[in-house]
């Protein structure tokens, strides 16, 4: 047995709220912005004039407003980016509360521009894993990501031929503490090099500004996702928001809360004689053709849970267990053209996985599929998407915790 003793974190008595008090300062945060860019490697990448303004309502918000230590880098390459992060990394966990990463460049899907290199975005925050990073172990770690959509070249085994596609720039880890706010889906970062800046933190910063005292982080950026997408109705067919990414366990108070949800806007369920508050399918899947996927025992358990949160009289819940991927779709297409009977979609696919993929009984299909059954589709409406995706190495550990996350 190991001798070592666990690291006991300040606070760790409350389970609502990440502490953010009894540390030497509040919180830390970086913020990468890249404005320039090196014209014999980026020749199609203009000069980024609205960034220097996002930086500055960024530093303003978190050092004015919010008392952390704010540090810009203008202009860093990828290895000067990772050699500040490194020292960041190694700070004494008393230190700080909690760690906030901006970068403003241009992107493209899992890739991150520096003044003349493209990196994988998950380097940024690999190095912030528990076991590796001591100094903000058990606290939020934030990560905002405000890179212009760009048609550069990325390592070609990592490309891929869909070039419309809206997948995330980003990849969260499944630790917990991490949260990413990326709004490189589509176009929605266009406007940032208009000299005012972009949107995105535009909308960001007056927001937890405006609310920071009666809402919660979650609930900011819902409010952000809102008022950016009243500003591209009626621009384009399809309204972007902003793809926010989440493993906190607990909210963040970055103030004292004088109120709470004063301005909350919330999606209004009505269920009557002739329209219910959603439609809900469950997917189960417990036996697989390939005899290498062990039978996920338990998983029934878990649809009884699910079950008991959809009222019959409120949901249409249809149930299928060990179905074929070619099924599955079906369905999904199916209920990706019923959206006038209902006030919201709800998706519960109970499988084994990894980050990316999803097992039916017959084949794997990746998780952005699934999404893009109801792209443009239910537009007004929730979307909502819970998958137990059980990792064969860590099996019984996420079975038992299943237990929990649906009661």
């Amino acid at each position: 047995m190991s001798d070592k003793k666990p690291v006991k974190y300040l606070g760790t008595e409350n389970n609502e709220y990440y502490p953010m008090k009894g540390y030497k300062k509040k919180g830390l945060c970086c913020i990468f912005n890249h404005k320039n860019f090196d014209d014999h490697k980026w020749q199609y990448l203009e000069q980024r004039k609205g960034t220097d303004v996002d930086a500055q309502q960024l530093k303003d918000l978190f050092q004015v407003k919010l008392g952390f230590d704010v540090e810009e880098f203008k202009d860093y390459t990828y290895n000067q980016i990772d050699e500040t992060l490194q020292t960041v990394q190694k700070l004494h966990e008393s230190e700080y509360s909690s760690f906030v990463c901006c970068i403003l460049s241009y992107g493209r899907k899992k890739w991150l521009c520096d003044s003349n290199f493209v990196y994988e975005a998950e380097n940024i925050y690999q190095g912030f894993f528990r076991d590796k990073c001591k100094a903000f172990a058990g606290k939020p770690k934030i990560f905002f990501i405000q890179a212009c959509p760009c048609d550069v070249d990325v390592p070609s085994d990592e490309s891929t031929d869909d070039g419309d596609s809206n997948e995330s720039i980003f990849r969260i880890p499944t630790t917990s503490g991490f949260e990413v706010v990326d709004s490189t889906m589509g176009n929605l970062a266009w406007n940032s090099n208009s000299a005012k800046g972009s949107w995105f933190i535009e909308d960001l910063c007056s927001t937890i500004e405006n609310h920071i005292s009666e809402m919660n982080l979650l609930q900011i950026l819902n409010l952000v996702s809102n008022k950016l997408s009243e500003r591209h109705q009626g621009k384009r067919l399809t309204v972007e928001v902003p793809c926010v990414t989440s493993t906190l366990i607990r909210d963040i108070e970055f103030l004292d809360r004088d109120s709470r949800g004063s301005e909350i806007q919330r999606y209004e369920l009505v269920s009557n004689g002739k329209l219910k508050k959603g439609k809900v399918l469950i997917f189960n899947h417990e036996l697989y053709k390939d005899d290498r996927l062990v039978p996920r025992e338990g998983t029934d358990y878990d649809v009884k849970c699910l079950r008991s949160l959809f009222p019959m009289s409120d949901f249409k819940l249809c149930r299928f267990k060990d179905k074929t991927k070619e099924f599955i779709f079906q369905k999904l297409h199916k209920a990706a053209k019923s959206h006038k009977r209902y006030g919201c979609f709800i998706c519960c696919i109970l499988t084994h996985g990894n980050p990316d993929k999803l097992s039916a009984f017959d084949e794997d299909y990746e998780i952005s599929e699934l999404l893009s059954c109801f792209h443009n589709k239910w537009r007004g409406k929730p979307k909502v998407f819970l998958l137990q995706n059980m990792f064969l190495y860590n099996y019984k550990l996420v079975t038992i915790s299943a237990e929990y996350i649906f009661k």
